[in-house]
Formats: C-alpha cells, structure tokens, sequence
C-alpha cells in the first residue's frame, strides 16, 4: 500500500475521532475559523498552492 495513502487514512480516522469526543462549542469555534479563513483566501489560490507544492515535492525525490 501506498506509504501517502496510509497516512491520509490515519489522519482522516484521528480527526473524525477528535471531531466526535469534542464539545459542540469548539466544534462550531473551529467552523467559523475555517469560515473565514476561506473567505479571505480564494480556495483556487490554495488549491494552486498546493498543486505546485506537490510538483516541487515530487521533483526533489526524483532528483535524489
């Protein structure tokens, strides 16, 4: 299995089980920063972000 898949699923299950033993007040506290930290930046320009940090990434490992 695929070393970075694995890692997704770990951290996927890890932050449904910190979501569910958390309180509804910082639950919604979490939310509304996620809110307006999308707001103030553009999903695309994160999502280019992490489009170029992948490449950068993927390159320096097959330079090694």
């Amino acid at each position: 299995m695929n070393i970075d898949l694995l890692m997704w699923m770990i951290f996927s299950v890890v932050l449904v089980v910190l979501l569910w033993i958390m309180p509804n007040t910082k639950i919604n506290a979490i939310r509304k920063l996620l809110t307006s930290l999308l707001q103030v930046l553009p999903i695309t320009k994160v999502a280019q972000a992490y489009i170029t940090f992948l490449e950068r990434s993927t390159n320096r490992m097959n330079d090694s």
